[in-house]
């Protein structure tokens, strides 16, 4: 691919960690074309996280449930597009109207999943692959480059909250506390809210430490918790729980965007998959990282997300994962001498 300057969009108006995935699409797009000005067009929710990465040049914030809710307002994005005048346009995110979005800018080039009902919006096509072991950050640059060995895959990319961090530091030191994100926003994705709390417990008892509670809203209200336990669920702003994630010993969490913050910092990240399974493509790349989850179980997977309620009725995907199984895990991560 030359490396003449360039006008380069990427659109991923998807959940927040789907814009993390993003981000080495991002690093390599800035890679191949060096004298290159990059846009990425999110949605508000992560314009926090995605504002001081380096290798973003501007940001266009899509407010698709309100400024630009409806088709005026749709138009006005793809407007804003059209005033750039792309070269080329990229898309992971495999829906209707960032396929028109992208089809509207006016871009020659129009890199797009060869999937469903939109891929006539795109003329440069890939295959969206879903073969095991495939994680999403791979799929996404191998969008852009066709090569099989991009298909491995890259650990993404959060800014450095530091600096946010230090309002927390009277509270909980640097690297001598867990972080717990027992939400999301799909509920058969989230294991039981008391079993957070019992391993919680074992934690404190076997290990000294503080658990910190985040999430987008806040599921213990008006439930006293014990002293070792930090709730700031439904307190803190995306940035500022990234940052306590970032200065964390380890992540606990479903299968939701914390696991994908974690894997840009590489905190050792436990996952407690239920109606998802890795083998979508979206399992945590830290080092030190497990997933866990029930084998063998036949109604596994569901659905790519998870769902609101069950199917079933039983929820055995989440619930025959119990706080020891998790404890278990923890112990292999944390061997006696580093307690």
């Amino acid at each position: 691919m030359e490396n003449t300057k360039k006008q380069i969009v990427v659109i991923q108006t998807s959940f927040i960690g789907d814009v993390i995935l993003t981000t080495p699409l991002l690093r390599r797009v800035k890679e191949i074309y060096k004298d290159t000005k990059l846009y990425f067009v999110i949605q508000p929710h992560s314009f926090e996280l995605m504002k001081n990465l380096e290798f973003i040049d501007e940001i266009i914030v899509y407010d698709k449930r309100e400024s630009h809710k409806g088709i005026k307002g749709f138009y006005r994005i793809v407007s804003i597009l059209r005033q750039i005048k792309p070269d080329i346009v990229i898309t992971p995110h495999r829906y209707f109207r960032s396929g028109l979005m992208t089809f509207l800018s006016g871009a020659k080039q129009r890199y797009g999943f060869d999937i469903f009902t939109i891929k006539f919006f795109y003329n440069k096509r890939r295959k969206y692959l879903r073969e095991k072991g495939v994680h999403e950050t791979g799929r996404n640059i191998f969008l852009l480059t066709g090569k099989e060995e991009d298909l491995e895959g890259e650990r993404p990319s959060c800014p450095d909250f530091e600096s946010i961090f230090s309002k927390f530091e009277n509270l909980v030191e640097k690297y001598n506390y867990f972080v717990f994100a027992p939400h999301s926003v799909w509920q058969t994705k989230c294991w039981d809210k008391d079993y957070y709390l019992e391993l919680a417990e074992l934690v404190f008892k076997n290990f000294g430490k503080t658990v910190v509670l985040i999430g987008s809203d806040d599921i213990y209200k008006n439930r006293k918790l014990d002293k070792y336990i930090l709730n700031f669920m439904g307190k803190t702003s995306l940035s500022e729980s990234a940052s306590l994630i970032e200065f964390s010993n380890l992540l606990v969490t479903n299968d939701s965007a914390p696991l994908h913050i974690a894997s840009a910092y590489n905190i050792p990240t436990i996952a407690i998959f239920g109606p998802t399974v890795p083998d979508f493509g979206f399992y945590p790349l830290s080092e030190k990282s497990r997933v866990v989850e029930v084998d063998n179980l036949g109604c596994r997977p569901c659905n790519i997300h998870g769902k609101q309620k069950c199917p079933l009725g039983h929820h055995r995907c989440m619930r025959l994962i119990k706080p020891d199984d998790i404890f278990k895990v923890i112990n292999q991560f944390f061997k006696q001498e580093d307690r």
